[in-house]
């Protein structure tokens, strides 16, 4: 993965989403006390819902820096403007797809298409200055026409989209 600008190699981010139950009940509290325990960094995943201002607010007050966001294909494909505007007023530089849905995995020319899509995706973030990423599973691993999606994947996504390796 290239380096990138705001994240260094040695730094580790909490991904959110480890704590939703917690930020379901208190969000400020659970950001607190994930700064507490010595994290600076974290990456936005299964947040509740809240405006851009206010999480970048709650995420400054607890001395918390968000590095990505995870952000569904669904909410990119309708309308990644939308989605940048949204990573950018949180301070975030970095928008990572979580999941490769069903439908975009069922055959290699699928999943060639669905990497074809994050490229015209992360041309759009990153005229904004945003980063594209794809997070894997495990299904990215399992045979798929004589090959696997994972290795369509490294082939087929334009070189400036980082893989957040699970």
């Amino acid at each position: 993965m290239p380096y990138r600008q705001g994240m260094r190699h040695d730094q580790i981010a909490l991904q959110l989403y480890t704590v939703r139950r917690l930020m379901a009940l208190d969000l400020p509290g659970t950001l607190r006390a994930v700064a507490a325990t010595g994290y600076r960094s974290v990456e936005l995943a299964g947040l509740p819902d809240v405006a851009p201002d206010q999480l970048a607010r709650l995420l400054a007050d607890a001395g918390l820096t968000a590095v990505s966001s995870h952000e569904g294909i669904d909410r990119l494909r309708a309308d990644p403007g939308a989605v940048a505007e949204r990573v950018a007023a949180v301070g975030c530089s970095r928008v990572v797809v979580p999941w490769m849905p069903p439908d975009d995995r069922r055959t290699l020319d699928d999943v060639r298409r669905f990497a074809a899509e994050l490229g015209r995706i992360a041309e759009t973030l990153a005229a904004r200055d945003i980063t594209l990423g794809y997070h894997n599973h495990d299904f990215e691993f399992a045979p798929l026409d004589g090959s696997t999606a994972w290795d369509v994947l490294l082939a087929d996504l334009p070189a400036g989209i980082e893989l957040e390796v699970d």
